[in-house]
């Protein structure tokens, strides 16, 4: 009894199993995950039905064994066939497992990964197009920028270019306002200097002072200033003012320390106070900046005349004759170092000289040198002779 109803059990299992797989076969339809995982769920409440009619079984089984041994011989053989069976089921249960988890997603896999690859061939067909695209409008718009920053550059070069030229007109404007004031305020000091040396040609010489005086308020520069302080300084040096002429000399010279003319008339002021030594720095100062210069060399020479050093006198006045042998002055001076000598022969010689290039008459009547001589016979007639050429 018992066995005739686990075969049908086991019958109808088989039965039902085989049908319901070959219908999905047949359609072709393909389980879901969850379909397959509730058809295992159900499988497996089955089989735990089983086993729980199993149990009983055996129950009854081990009672029917009490009562009688064929019944337990028959049990025990119906028990082992259910124990094959449940084997099979097992098995097939399995089976359907691994159908479940591996061959039917396997295939489900494999058709998604065809999707999957066409999708991505897709894909990256869209994205070449797209980024030729892009490229195509970045070269474009890259190329219009370009066009742009060209025109702009053209604008900023003609812009900069012009406004250099602003600058230069503007700056040649103002220095063109600047050279016509500071042309002004030149022919203004130069004015004022004129009129101050009109005014020591007629001995007005503090007047001559204060006129000089005007052209500071025009700020001058140092080049012209310095020679404004030796001009000053020339008129102190005949108003006898000697400290004063000092202090021009020293701030010309010190505006421009290549002023020869300011060192030649401040070694005259040294040499007019009898600081000899300090004349001749000063003349020498001066042929060091103006190797050609005769004055200075005459200036010396007579530096050394006043201090008895004839023969350094003659050799100074050599040269100066040399550099310039159409100077009064310098005549003058090689006369009186020959009147120092007692070479009168050649004092005539050269004071007539003195004479013919320009020696002032009324000088001779100013310097002592000269007092001793007036009585002299030959020294008036040459006097007298060039006194009817003036």
């Amino acid at each position: 009894m018992i066995k005739k109803r686990l075969q049908f059990i086991f019958f109808f299992l088989l039965v039902f199993f085989i049908f319901n797989y070959s219908v999905s076969f047949g359609d072709t339809v393909t389980p879901t995950s969850d379909e397959l995982n509730k058809q295992i769920a159900i499988l497996e409440e089955k089989n735990k039905v089983l086993e729980n009619e199993k149990k009983e079984s055996e129950k009854n089984i081990q009672f029917y064994k009490e009562q009688n041994q064929n019944i337990a011989q028959i049990t025990s053989n119906a028990i082992s066939n259910i124990t094959n069976m449940i084997y099979v089921v097992s098995a097939f249960i399995t089976v359907l497992t691994v159908l479940g988890t591996i061959i039917i997603p396997s295939q489900i896999y494999k058709k998604d990964e065809k999707r999957s690859k066409k999708m991505d061939e897709d894909i990256k067909l869209a994205k070449n197009e797209f980024t030729s695209k892009i490229d195509i409008i970045e070269k474009e718009f890259q190329a219009k920028i370009d066009t742009q920053e060209k025109a702009l550059k053209k604008q900023i070069e003609s812009i900069e270019t012009i406004e250099k030229k602003i600058n230069m007109l503007l700056n040649e404007a103002k220095n063109s306002a600047d050279e016509a004031k500071k042309s002004e305020q030149i022919s203004k000091i130069y004015a004022l200097i004129t009129e101050s040396l009109n005014l020591k040609k007629e001995k007005k010489l503090q007047e001559a002072i204060n006129k000089i005086n005007e052209t500071f308020n025009y700020n001058p520069e140092n080049e012209l200033l310095s020679e404004i302080y030796a001009y000053r300084g020339g008129i102190y040096s005949e108003l006898k003012e000697n400290e004063l002429a000092l202090k021009d000399y020293n701030k010309a010279i010190e505006l421009n320390p290549k002023f020869v003319l300011a060192y030649i008339n401040r070694g005259n002021i040294h040499y007019e106070i009898k600081q000899y030594e300090l004349a001749l720095k000063d003349y020498n100062k001066a042929i060091e900046l103006d190797p050609k210069n005769a004055v200075a060399y005459n200036n010396i020479a007579n530096c050394y005349r006043i201090q008895g050093e004839y023969d350094l006198a003659c050799k100074e006045i050599a040269v100066s004759i040399n550099l310039d042998n159409k100077s009064g002055v310098t005549y003058t001076t090689k006369a009186e170092i020959c009147l120092c000598k007692n070479d009168m022969d050649g004092f005539y010689e050269n004071i007539e000289l003195a004479f013919k290039y320009g020696f002032p008459l009324e000088k001779i009547y100013e310097d002592d040198i000269y007092k001793s001589l007036l009585d002299d016979q030959k020294f008036i007639q040459i006097i007298k002779k060039y006194e009817k050429c003036t």
